[in-house]
């Protein structure tokens, strides 16, 4: 089982349309919308991919987000640089 987890050292600032993540360690920036910055405060580590999904269903409802797309989210995140 597969436990996400962010990265150490990001900074999080929201921004007009979404939020701005910025890793010091590699001086790069990505642009996150609120759901994805969501994923990655709740990959702690402790949470799998589908406790992740059920916690963002729970905020947003449940048609905004299968655990399909909070798996894809992790993937894109991990190949970012986010993710552990």
């Amino acid at each position: 089982m597969v436990y996400p987890k962010r990265v150490n050292g990001l900074e999080i600032q929201p921004a007009e349309d979404g939020y701005i993540v910025y890793q010091a360690e590699l001086d790069r920036v990505h642009y996150l919308n609120p759901t994805a910055v969501l994923i990655l405060e709740l990959s702690d580590g402790a949470r799998t991919a589908k406790e992740i999904a059920a916690l963002a269903a729970e905020a947003y409802g449940a048609a905004a987000v299968s655990a399909k797309e909070v798996e894809e989210a992790i993937a894109k995140m991990a190949v970012a640089g986010l993710m552990q």
